[in-house]
């Protein structure tokens, strides 16, 4: 995404919302410097709304707590030089500029220096695109071309690449994932540093590594010619299945209008072609969530299964499966070619959840009691029974309709 010739003019014309305009002011009210700072300064340059705004400062974490006595104030990590403001029910993080100290679990610096310098603050960030901080007095501090580098669509990191890689190896996974969502390409010196210490992802905690793929499958288009076309290794290593060879790398361009969960089954079951429990140990070692993990599990388990625009075919799906899978599982067959006739059968779909057809035990007219008082006893037979007049319902052998079922039972056991 490139930014139009204006873009300077727009860079140097930053205006910040109220409430932390107010916050900034306050701050110089006291004599100290502060700024906005990072994404948020980003995402203005190139026109985009920001989430939210951090705030940096020259002063220290007690005073800032001091600046705003008047507010309620939340010490998040006074160690690292962060309070928390709130106002207006919003919260708002205010930093010390800092300087960080070494990082040997590559995750977190050990320490942190406070310091007055904006310019030594910034140069502590991850990509110039990021180190870029405004403030209404002072104006924009730029010192390491961030915004040059977003008008030309570059990823760079600040400074020597390996420290900065070296420092939080998440920031690898961090810088292809800008690349997917803003469509930028990476630095040359960036990108083969990020091979050079790929490595390093091993020392990320699996929450975070989780967290930037399920982002990078935001943008499927960007993640399959970006990453899985042009940088597969990089998808293998933060799943942990280096050795894996990569199927089908174009197939994501076709899942703009999938569900993030089928995109996640895509990549994992036919990208790097797990089975279920290959999909299912991947899923609980990154510690996604019990009911995303078991989705995405079925679908992997059932991504060889041919949908064909049949009544009976669809019915046994949607008994196995349930409605919302089975359109799941519908786009899915649409990438993978698994489903003959996508219109004709998503069509019939429709229809036979439309009608409400019985696909399930529990929808049929009967139950085990009304069997019970039939003369059947209770056991296997219950269960045998039901699930053959479901069938006989589903091949419209049989009207769903309790005479009818209750006749065909008694003729059955010739009762």
């Amino acid at each position: 995404m490139l930014l139009s010739a204006d873009w300077r003019r727009q860079a140097m014309k930053i205006e910040i919302p109220e409430t932390p305009s107010r916050l900034i002011a306050k701050l110089y009210e006291f004599g100290y410097k502060a700024y906005v700072v990072g994404g948020c300064v980003r995402d203005t340059v190139m026109g985009r709304e920001p989430h939210d705004y951090d705030i940096c400062t020259s002063a220290r974490p007690e005073e800032i707590m001091r600046v705003f006595r008047d507010y309620h104030v939340i010490p998040t990590g006074l160690k690292h030089g962060t309070v928390t403001v709130v106002s207006n029910h919003e919260p708002y993080e205010i930093t010390t500029f800092r300087i960080d100290g070494s990082y040997s679990d590559n995750r977190r610096p050990d320490y942190v220096e406070f310091t007055a310098d904006i310019e030594k603050d910034l140069s502590r960030r991850d990509f110039t695109m990021n180190a870029m901080a405004y403030s209404p007095v002072e104006g924009i501090a730029d010192p390491f071309g961030g915004a040059d580098d977003i008008k030309n669509g570059i990823i760079r990191s600040v400074g020597n690449p390996d420290a900065r890689f070296g420092e939080d190896a998440l920031r690898i996974l961090r810088a292809w994932r800008f690349a997917c969502q803003l469509g930028f390409e990476l630095e040359d010196k960036t990108k083969k540093s990020t091979y050079r210490n790929m490595k390093l992802i091993r020392n990320v905690s699996a929450e975070r590594i989780r967290d930037e793929l399920w982002r990078m499958l935001d943008y499927p288009r960007r993640f399959s010619v970006c990453i899985l076309q042009r940088n597969p290794d990089i998808i293998r290593t933060a799943a942990g299945c280096e050795e894996r060879a990569l199927y089908h790398p174009s197939a994501l361009t076709g899942a703009e209008n999938c569900c993030k969960t089928v995109r996640m089954a895509l990549m994992l079951g036919y990208n790097l072609g797990m089975n279920a429990e290959e999909a299912d140990n991947t899923m609980r070692r990154l510690k996604f969530d019990n009911g995303t993990r078991r989705c995405v599990t079925e679908l992997v388990g059932n991504i060889e299964t041919e949908l064909i625009p049949d009544s009976y075919s669809i019915k046994c799906v949607l008994n196995k499966m349930g409605e919302a899978q089975c359109r799941r599982l519908l786009q899915l067959g649409k990438i993978t070619g698994k489903c003959e006739n996508p219109e004709k059968t998503e069509a019939l779909l429709n229809r036979i959840t439309g009608e409400n057809q019985c696909c399930r035990t529990s929808e049929l007219k009967i139950n085990g009691r009304d069997l019970i008082e039939a003369g059947i006893k209770p056991g296997k037979e219950l269960g045998d029974i039901l699930n053959r007049l479901l069938d006989m319902v589903m091949r419209k052998e049989l009207e769903n309709d309790r005479d009818e079922l209750l006749k065909e039972v008694k003729h059955d056991t010739n009762q």
